[in-house]
């Protein structure tokens, strides 16, 4: 069965994405998460720390249903404005350059780094600041897909028109940090086949986790600074890794934003794809 194949099975069932979502059970998530309530989150006593991180591009994984709505800067406007109000509007529209003077084939990945703020890095950031159960390990995935297909290439130059099943049209291809393109690291299972700098990577991923999961550090803890001083695991590109500050992340302030908005952006970018 082809990849399109398989995607348009999960389709097929109802869902544009296949349907794994954490359960409230009553016993580890007594409740439906929403953004503001992440900071007060109590976590059972079994959980004593965490590895946790994000991807550069995780809004792609909404990349269907956006595409299906077709937006166009006048119907996203009118949409945050109903949501936000008009200020806080256009202050979540200018941070992310989507204007009516933006071109058509940059709206769509201008939405793409919305969505890959406000649904998982700015929740997943709250999780990292509030976990009071032991340690930290904050990481961030800048290493793209290297493997051809429509998730291998730069989502700033891609076009939102539907030319085919999957959509993209690839321009530039310098790997997109998709949703879960850390597994393609941590597990070694691609190293016959990825490049020598990032089978190298690959190798160093395995070890920390190895590190981690044997109860070491795999770098330096996450120290819930607010002024963003705290030290994250950076991954790519090129094969890169280093220890850096949160607020050296490109989108850092932008999450910030949608910190402060929480409910309201979240409300805003779930109706995007939905």
């Amino acid at each position: 069965m082809s990849a399109d194949d398989l995607v348009l099975s999960y389709i097929a069932l109802g869902s544009p994405v296949p349907a794994w979502q954490a359960t409230v059970d009553g016993y580890f998530l007594k409740q439906n998460i929403a953004a503001s309530t992440l900071s007060s989150q109590k976590y059972h006593s079994s959980l004593k720390r965490i590895l946790m991180g994000d991807c550069a591009a995780e809004g792609l994984i909404f990349a269907m249903p956006l595409q299906k709505q077709q937006w166009t800067f006048d119907r996203v406007k009118v949409l945050a404005v109903e949501v936000l109000g008009e200020e806080r509007a256009s202050e979540v529209l200018q941070a992310y350059g989507i204007s009516s003077n933006l071109p058509e084939d940059a709206l769509f990945p201008a939405l793409v780094k919305l969505l890959s703020d406000a649904e998982w890095s700015q929740p997943m950031r709250e999780v990292a600041k509030s976990f009071s159960n032991g340690d930290v390990f904050y990481y961030h995935m800048a290493e793209g897909n290297p493997f051809d297909g429509p998730n291998k290439g730069s989502f700033h130059f891609f076009s939102p028109h539907l030319t085919s099943f999957l959509p993209i049209l690839i321009i530039d291809r310098t790997g997109m940090a998709h949703h879960t393109v850390d597994l393609l690291y941590i597990f070694l299972t691609y190293q016959e086949h990825l490049p020598t700098p990032l089978a190298k990577l690959a190798e160093t991923i395995a070890t920390q986790w190895l590190r981690f999961v044997n109860g070491g550090e795999p770098w330096k803890p996450y120290d819930q600074k607010a002024d963003g001083s705290s030290p994250l695991m950076y991954f790519g590109p090129n094969g890169e890794h280093k220890e850096v500050a949160e607020n050296s992340k490109p989108a850092y302030e932008n999450i910030r934003l949608c910190e402060r908005l929480q409910d309201s952006v979240g409300d805003f970018v779930g109706r995007l794809h939905r």
